[in-house]
């Protein structure tokens, strides 16, 4: 039960951002970096895991920076002419607003460029069941009755995910990280699953250029983007966005 425990609280502090240190001990996690420290003459470990901090921080908000910074400014034509064929073609906003949470549990609105009708939120229980997930923690539709057929062309080619460039800038997002979760699904986590607020979502990710809605099981995705947080590096991100672009071209697993 001790360890159990641990575990959990090892989770939670890593979602938060903060760290723990524990009485040295026995048990040994898989992840983990303990590293002997002092504090007020007492030896204490704490409990960490691999993955970016300090410099890396710097050099991954600085790739964000110039990334979304070149970005906005070389698809500013194509951000006019969606946001025209957007207004044209439906009535409603041309941008769509969701809370969703962010790292360390913080929640923040994503922008997209609208794909769905506007009452689409509130139809969202009326269309569950059609989910291609069988997960609740996990959502989407093939065919989805609620999109525009303007908005499924831009779902298919990911140019309503263009504006979250704005949420990169403001540090909200990152270019690459985690799929950012509803707070509704965020309520259905264990206490491990956590570990996915580490780091800032991101608007491509290690799930989507690996297969995105084509991997439906929840905790595979968790999985899959453990493995990059903790391993993080650079060079990681910037092949994840050399491998989104063929991703996207390809519309592998897009609906």
């Amino acid at each position: 039960f001790e360890a159990n425990a641990l575990r959990e609280l090892i989770d939670v502090s890593d979602a938060a951002g903060c760290h723990l240190f524990s009485l040295p001990r026995r048990t040994e996690f898989s992840g983990l970096e303990p590293q002997l420290v002092w504090r007020r003459g007492a030896p204490l470990v704490q409990l960490t895991r691999p993955g970016i901090r300090g410099q890396h921080l710097v050099a991954k908000r600085a790739l964000d920076i110039v990334g979304a910074s070149v970005g906005l400014v070389v698809v500013a034509p194509i951000l006019a002419v969606v946001a025209i064929a957007v207004k044209l073609s439906s009535p409603g906003p041309v941008l769509f607003r969701q809370r969703r949470v962010g790292r360390g549990g913080r929640c923040f609105s994503i922008l997209k460029f609208r794909s769905m009708v506007t009452d689409a939120e509130s139809r969202r229980d009326a269309v569950g069941e059609r989910s291609i997930y069988s997960d609740p923690r996990l959502f989407k539709i093939v065919r989805d009755p609620r999109v525009t057929p303007l908005g499924a062309f831009l779902r298919r080619t990911s140019l309503d995910e263009l504006p979250q460039l704005w949420n990169v800038l403001r540090g909200q997002m990152s270019l690459v990280g985690p799929r950012p979760p509803l707070p509704s699904e965020v309520k259905l986590y264990d206490a491990h699953h956590y570990g996915r607020f580490y780091m800032k979502p991101g608007i491509t990710g290690p799930w989507q250029v690996g297969g995105r809605n084509r991997i439906t099981d929840f905790e595979t995705v968790v999985r899959i983007e453990a493995a990059y947080m903790w391993q993080w590096s650079i060079w990681k991100d910037l092949s994840i966005l050399a491998r989104t672009i063929p991703a996207v071209i390809a519309g592998r697993g897009a609906y």
